[in-house]
């Protein structure tokens, strides 16, 4: 039996909290006791999927009623972001959502301009990223490699209008990264290595949404490496097995039936 998927709503379009969710579920799933420390405490709809995935593993609910009950305070949240009917809903404002923490901080960011040296930190509070235009790199881990290394961005010095060089430092390993993927022509890596005070550290690849006619879709990769998709439409409340993930390549991970990738999530790999 593969993973549980949730069933597309066609009164109420659902795809995008069809996919986010599917994935969510199936990296709860395999690890419900350190869900809430790791991922869910620090956000409040995090903490209430969470609730409801405990009924649904516990069969007082249906994924579709999980979808449901949390759908109100998400669209109470920000109705014109998280519209009623037959709209759609963008996937990084539905992902920065649930992966916003509070309290906590990811990762800094360092910026220093080479001009007159004016420097400044950011911190972060998300576990998601969204694209980065002055990057083109051919995988999300020579992305991952760009965030952390310096380089020229976007940001001017506010002292001689020159751009900043930045780079990314993790303040610890994060439970889980998300990257918005979508402009760019990006090849999905099975795993992520990053430098957490010099020491690498492996985040797995967990699942992946797909974007393609206005209809989101996913894969889902569990621990045993074996992937799923999923598509509310036709798979409905199942997933549908493609075999080991060795065998399918990084650049096959970009597209999936005619759609292509838009958020790729890895998980911290915990042991």
């Amino acid at each position: 039996m593969g993973p549980i998927g949730f069933t597309w709503d066609s009164k109420n379009y659902s795809c995008s909290y069809d996919a986010l969710f599917t994935i969510l579920y199936n990296i709860w799933i395999q690890t419900p006791r350190d869900f809430y420390t790791r991922i869910a405490m620090r956000n409040s709809f995090m903490t209430h999927l969470e609730d409801l995935f405990r009924d649904m593993r516990d069969n007082h609910i249906s994924p579709e009623d999980a979808r449901n009950i949390i759908r109100p305070s998400i669209h109470n949240y920000n109705p014109d972001y998280f519209p009623w009917g037959k709209k759609g809903v963008n996937m990084v404002h539905l992902s920065e959502l649930f992966f916003k923490i509070r309290a906590k901080i990811i990762a800094y960011k360092y910026f220093r301009c080479t001009s007159c040296s004016s420097n400044y930190t950011e911190t972060i509070d998300s576990f998601l990223f969204v694209q980065l235009h002055q990057f083109e790199g051919t995988s999300t881990q020579k992305w991952c490699n760009f965030l952390t290394n310096n380089n020229p961005s976007s940001q001017i010095c506010n002292n001689c209008n020159q751009n900043m060089m930045a780079y990314m430092e993790f303040s610890r390993l994060p439970a889980l990264l998300a990257l918005d993927v979508y402009a760019q022509n990006t090849s999905i890596s099975h795993k992520l290595s990053v430098k957490i005070w010099d020491e690498p550290k492996t985040l797995r690849l967990a699942g992946i949404i797909y974007l393609g006619k206005g209809h989101f879709t996913a894969r889902i990769v569990d621990k045993n490496k074996e992937v799923w998709w999923h598509d509310g439409m036709t798979t409905q409340n199942k997933c549908k097995n493609e075999g080991n993930l060795q065998n399918i390549t990084p650049q096959k991970l970009k597209n999936l039936k005619g759609r292509k990738a838009c958020l790729v999530v890895y998980e911290a790999c915990t042991k």
